[in-house]
């Protein structure tokens, strides 16, 4: 049952349901949304929990209001203004059944209404189906990259190319469920680190929160983030730098995936939240408090609550009927040559990551 599932619903309304599930030691948590049709209707949010981990369940949810705005959960009494004349729900009966890759669902109300759902789970685990430009060399890839327009197109790279699939760290760790993350995760990783950030974040503006997630992503904690850059060369570095100098001779191959973010931004609204929202993928821009990694890197980031990206994008592609997401395979072969270059450019671990850390990784790379 653990993942990210998606689908839609009927019975007394229509509309679009996501439920994202954790494991934990005995039995499944997470959190369901319905996202009514119906504009004059609220979406409703309820956690899950279940008995045990039996692919049969009956459980009781407490249906919620989500906040207009925010996506935050409310309460019946706060939002009954905005819905004059509507009966609310205070409690929900659900059977639930699941199997590999389809989750059913069934419940009934304390006002009688119903409703029924059958979901997908989402699949990151199998390789990237984008069809990335073959070059064969560091000196084609340079001469491919002159072509790319200024300030429009960002660049990540990833060390695997067609293994994997662009997820953000959050997902690949196996996590699923962002409510926990945003009341669990981020409020522990706020008492940890403001005696040692410079910057004391304002948790309650949506600006600072993103900066926040991109602080504590740059220092290593999973977020819903993923980072970009406007260098195509910086993106290359994140490719490379991993990969040992001894590398042997292969066939294998780097990423550097290439999005359009301007055109990205010009076509599709940008949500900056991550719960109680329909599926999205959006530009941020994070404000650099604390974070000198950010202007060194010629940074900016996504922030997403779907799993699987890349099928994301593809049917938002569809949708306008243009490319929004490709990708440049390099040979691993080019390793040495690569990091050679970029030093020579100036993109040394030294530059991309200020400080001590930053240091050490630049010698590492110069004298081992």
């Amino acid at each position: 049952m653990k993942g990210q599932w998606f689908g839609t619903y009927e019975g007394s309304n229509k509309g679009k349901i996501v439920v994202e599930l954790d494991e934990r030691d005995t039995f499944f948590a997470g959190i369901a949304y319905l996202f009514d049709e119906n504009p004059n209707l609220p979406s409703i949010g309820g956690i899950i929990v279940t008995n045990d981990k039996s692919p049969v369940q009956k459980i009781n949810v407490t249906p919620v209001p989500l906040q207009r705005l925010t996506g935050n959960f409310s309460n019946w009494r706060e939002e009954a203004q905005y819905y004059p004349g509507t009966r609310f729900p205070t409690e929900a009966d659900v059977s639930i059944s699941f199997s590999s890759h389809e989750l059913n669902i069934d419940w009934k109300t304390d006002i009688e209404t119903f409703g029924k759902a059958e979901l997908k789970r989402t699949d990151s685990s199998r390789p990237s189906d984008l069809q990335a430009v073959q070059v064969s060399s560091w000196k084609q890839f340079k001469e491919f990259a002159s072509d790319f327009p200024p300030d429009q197109l960002v660049f990540r790279g990833q060390e695997k190319s067609a293994s994997w699939r662009l997820r953000t760290h959050f997902h690949r760790n196996g996590r699923y469920d962002l409510n926990k993350f945003r009341n669990t995760d981020i409020p522990q990783l706020y008492r940890a680190t403001i005696q040692v950030s410079e910057h004391k974040f304002n948790m309650l503006d949506p600006d600072e929160v993103g900066s926040f997630y991109s602080l504590v992503q740059h220092h290593g904690y999973p977020t819903p983030l993923l980072d970009w850059s406007y260098s195509p060369y910086v993106a290359a570095f994140f490719a490379y730098s991993t990969l040992p100098k001894q590398h042997p001779h292969t066939d294998e191959t780097v990423r550097i995936f290439v999005f359009d973010a301007k055109a990205w931004i010009d076509r599709f609204q940008q949500v900056v939240r991550l719960g109680g929202v329909l599926p999205h993928f959006s530009v941020l821009h994070p404000l650099g408090y604390g974070n000198a990694r950010i202007v060194a890197q010629q940074g900016m980031s996504t922030l997403t609550n779907v799993d699987d990206i890349e099928e994301y994008i593809k049917g938002k592609e569809v949708e306008a009927g243009r490319l929004f997401l490709s990708a440049v395979d390099l040979p691993v072969s080019a390793r040495n040559q690569v990091m050679g270059d970029l030093a020579l450019m100036g993109i040394t671990a030294a530059s991309l990551f200020p400080g001590v850390d930053g240091v050490c990784k630049y010698l590492r790379e110069k004298l081992f």
